[in-house]
């Protein structure tokens, strides 16, 4: 019996201590969060307004019986960072206007589309079709700005598009912050966010025009990268700029381009750090991600020649080959890759022997050896790990099966 009694008290204590400890604005996060990928998930969105209305039953503070009374008044609301104001959406007309800190419906906006407030500012769409940013008052940050378009980010710089037209018929981009600040005129012909820079091409012949620069004297080239505030970070100082990833979305490094004789190929950081000087007996760089490294991989010959360099631009692999793979494998939790070469022969075709390098470009198998690898599997035993290629090649009229290890040797 007294152990019960306990029990009962330890988990009415636990009911108690949630109460007082969640917040119930949560639910209002999660409504907009919502909303900011679609307003299609608008049903979505009003359960978390429905919770955030049983989270609050037992508040019997005015203002919050004030703010559950007009929240069943509306079908989405969308609230500033400080919780003094924001946008809701009628249910009874489906109109948007301003609310106050007690969620009364203060005024109708005269905007055709809401996004949802970042910190104390939206971004709304006006019936000409521009766009502008309003605060949560209402007050219009950029009346008379001509913004055509612009891209959301998660932080607080966006880029803008304006139906401004100049030079050689570009349309041009620049960055705005929250506030409605520009801090980078709409002066690029594109625009692109990668994690905290903008990747930025300029028309060169329009940037010479527009400053009344020398042709001969201006060393302005097409890209470079910039940073939220609008700074340049490399200077536009390369050809051609692109960012490189394993995916879409993770990308690790910029390949750059110098064109001309003092020209060539190099790779940037994240942070727009060149990783090693310009390259410029090659004509073309990209590169080859794994779980473990990443590796550059470089062509000669309008690339029929391919090699591989680390990111210290230190040669891994001689730019020799038709083609170059990197297979992965794990022993103990460790992952290891091993680098598949694979040459041509004086027909132009793919050879049939590949060679067989360690990442650090040791060779383990010869291509001359006339051996093809078709796939990497680790086997454990009661006693060790191992790994095996199998290995294919065609000798004596037949086609020969044997397994490889990663020390190079056969079973």
């Amino acid at each position: 019996m007294t152990k019960s009694i306990f029990l009962l008290i330890f988990t009415f204590n636990i009911t108690i201590v949630f109460s007082q400890t969640f917040n119930c604005d949560t639910y209002l996060k999660k409504s907009d969060s919502v909303l900011n990928i679609s307003w299609n998930k608008i049903e979505e969105a009003k359960k978390y307004l429905d919770r955030y209305i049983i989270c609050n039953q037992d508040d019997n503070s005015p203002q919050t019986i004030a703010r559950l009374k007009n929240l069943q008044n509306y079908d989405a609301i969308s609230l500033a960072k400080n919780k003094k104001g924001g946008w809701a959406k009628r249910k009874d007309n489906g109109r948007v206007g301003l609310i106050d800190i007690e969620f009364n419906f203060i005024k109708e906006l005269p905007y055709i589309s809401y996004y949802t407030f970042k910190d104390d500012y939206c971004w709304v769409k006006t019936d000409n079709g521009k766009f502008t940013v309003i605060n949560y008052k209402g007050d219009d940050r950029l009346l008379g700005y001509p913004i055509d378009s612009i891209s959301l980010n998660t932080n607080p710089t966006f880029i803008i598009l304006t139906d401004e037209w100049r030079g050689n018929n570009n349309r041009f981009y620049g960055l705005i912050n929250k506030t409605g600040e520009i801090v980078r005129p709409t002066y690029f012909i594109n625009l692109t966010k990668y994690g905290n820079l903008y990747l930025a091409n300029i028309d060169v012949n329009e940037h010479r025009w527009y400053h009344n620069l020398n042709f001969k004297t201006d060393e302005t080239r097409w890209f470079g990268l910039i940073n939220e505030k609008g700074e340049d970070v490399t200077g536009f100082i390369y050809d051609k700029l692109d960012a490189k990833g394993p995916e879409y979305g993770n990308w690790k490094n910029y390949v750059a381009q110098v064109y001309g004789s003092k020209g060539g190929y190099t790779l940037l950081d994240t942070m727009g750090k060149q990783l090693f000087p310009l390259i410029n007996n090659i004509d073309m760089l990209t590169t080859l991600y794994t779980n473990t490294d990443t590796y550059a991989i470089i062509g000669k010959n309008k690339r029929d020649s391919l090699g591989l360099l680390n990111m210290k631009g230190e040669q891994v692999i001689a730019p020799k080959f038709a083609s170059i793979e990197i297979v992965s494998y794990q022993l103990k939790n460790q992952s290891y890759n091993l680098i598949l070469a694979n040459p041509k022969n004086n027909y132009g075709y793919n050879s049939i022997g590949t060679g067989l390098y360690n990442s650090n470009g040791d060779i383990i198998i010869n291509e001359t050896e006339g051996w093809n690898f078709e796939k990497v599997e680790t086997y454990s035993s009661l006693y060790k790990q191992n790994v095996v290629l199998v290995a294919r090649r065609f000798k004596n009229s037949s086609t020969e099966y044997r397994y490889l290890y990663k020390s190079g040797k056969f079973k």
